[in-house]
């Protein structure tokens, strides 16, 4: 094509060329390994318009028809008609859509297109289905525990650490509850309830973005707080105090909260039945205005690129000082003593160094495939994809399923590093069994008794 039409004197920019894929869009149409599919915006949102039809024609649901679905059914019918003249078919024929449940439409990059095709229910979905319910389970109870353990002041470690370990398990808590409960588990398993009502979905939305964003940079506070108590005597007794450490807390919530709250305003209903407002779509300026385009890039920035490097640099400049001042401090002991005693000043600072490095390694592990793949789509802009079951779909989705395990990491972490917080978290398992054992022997001691 492009000799045919350099041949007529014809320019084409480089720049338009598109390399070797599956799908193309030419003349306004997208097509899919030689398929014509439906563009979002010609389909109008259809994946959220059926979710309540979804929700009674899944397995094991009590199939249910009342106003809504048949509402939302016609809604269907409509945009269909209007999507027919892109999709190849012969007239008269019968066309079966087939009805899959697509959750999260909301969140920013996942723009999923609907192809009408036979798609069984993809993998991913499937494994989160399963990985949502347990990931909840497990980070409640994990950063439950955290917190309670840690706010008794008994696990040696000094109240500057404890107020950020503290902050940074309640961070986790509330990333937990906003993004695997209320916006996985409720949109996969409570289709059409309150929480999918437009105003209540956007605070949702609002609320996972700015919990994430909270959660990361407590993450980078507290190797900073290590950074400055190892490498900046002056500023050390000053920075590193418990009072220190509640400022930082409530800045960084303060700023993560407002840092996110233009996200609640991004949104508008996919549909309204009786003045009730339902689901949470994209405006139209969120793919067509450069403010809004800016402010998604500032907060891909903010968060977690920005976050990940920082923390790699503070832990390198850290580990540098440490090596430096353990070979002075070795060096000017075997003078002063004759022999190698342990030094108890490095054993302290040897324990807080093992948790720092702990802790900023599964983050920067378990957001590398995130930081990663968000790189990848600025450079390829490439933000869409064919189906569920593309590979970069899936990264995608891998990606969040493994920035959400970092919500539940760091109570392990403390279990596998410090000693105290272990005995602890025993003595904390033991209690109910010790209450009930003392209240079994009550009881028989009164039976004994009424004898």
């Amino acid at each position: 094509m492009i000799e045919h039409l350099s041949e007529r004197e014809w320019a084409v920019s480089t720049k338009k060329l598109q390399g070797p894929s599956q799908s193309v869009i030419f003349l306004g149409n997208q097509w899919v390994k030689g398929e014509r599919v439906i563009p979002e915006a010609a389909h109008n949102h259809l994946t959220t318009l059926l979710q309540p039809i979804n929700a009674c024609t899944r397995k094991k649901s009590v199939f249910q028809w009342g106003p809504k679905q048949q509402t939302v059914f016609e809604a269907a019918k409509e945009a269909v008609a209007q999507a027919l003249p892109l999709v190849p078919r012969v007239d008269g024929t019968p066309m079966e859509l087939q009805v899959s449940h697509l959750p999260e439409l909301s969140f920013p990059g996942q723009k999923k297109s609907l192809i009408l095709t036979e798609m069984g229910y993809p993998v991913i979905y499937q494994i989160e289905d399963i990985y949502y319910p347990v990931l909840a389970a497990l980070g409640v109870s994990v950063n439950l525990a955290a917190i309670v353990i840690l706010s008794r002041g008994k696990c040696g470690l000094s109240k500057c650490i404890t107020r950020y370990l503290v902050g940074m398990a309640a961070a986790d808590l509330l990333v937990v509850i906003s993004d695997p409960i209320l916006r996985g588990i409720c949109a996969i398993y409570f289709p059409g309830s309150f929480l999918d009502v437009t105003p209540v979905c956007s605070l949702v939305n609002f609320l996972v973005f700015a919990t994430t964003e909270f959660s990361v940079w407590l993450t980078v506070a507290f190797p900073f707080d290590r950074f400055v108590a190892i490498c900046c005597e002056k500023l050390k007794t000053k920075y590193c105090t418990e009072k220190t450490a509640v400022v930082v807390l409530g800045t960084v919530s303060v700023l993560s909260c407002s840092e996110s709250l233009p996200w609640y305003f991004l949104y508008e209903p996919a549909f309204v039945i009786d003045n009730v407002h339902w689901f949470c779509v994209y405006k139209p300026s969120f793919n067509t205005s450069p403010v809004w385009a800016a402010f998604e890039f500032f907060h891909r920035i903010l968060t977690p690129c920005v976050p990940f490097f920082l923390i790699l640099l503070l832990n390198v400049l850290t580990v540098r000082r440490i090596l430096v001042s353990s070979r002075v401090r070795r060096g000017l002991r075997g003078r002063s003593n004759g022999e190698n005693h342990k030094d108890p000043e490095m054993e302290n600072r040897k324990k807080s160094i093992i948790l720092l490095f702990s802790i900023s390694g599964s983050f920067i592990l378990l957001w590398v495939t995130q930081v990663v793949f968000y790189i990848y789509q600025r450079i390829t802009s490439s933000y869409s994809y064919s189906s569920p079951t593309d590979p970069r779909y899936i990264t995608e989705r891998t990606a969040g399923i493994l920035q959400l395990l970092s919500s539940c990491t760091n109570t392990c972490i403390y279990v596998l590093t410090q000693t105290k917080f272990r005995e602890e978290l025993k003595n904390a398992v033991k209690y109910p069994l010790i209450l009930i054992v003392k209240f079994v022997k009550l009881l028989e001691e009164l039976k004994s008794f009424k004898h």
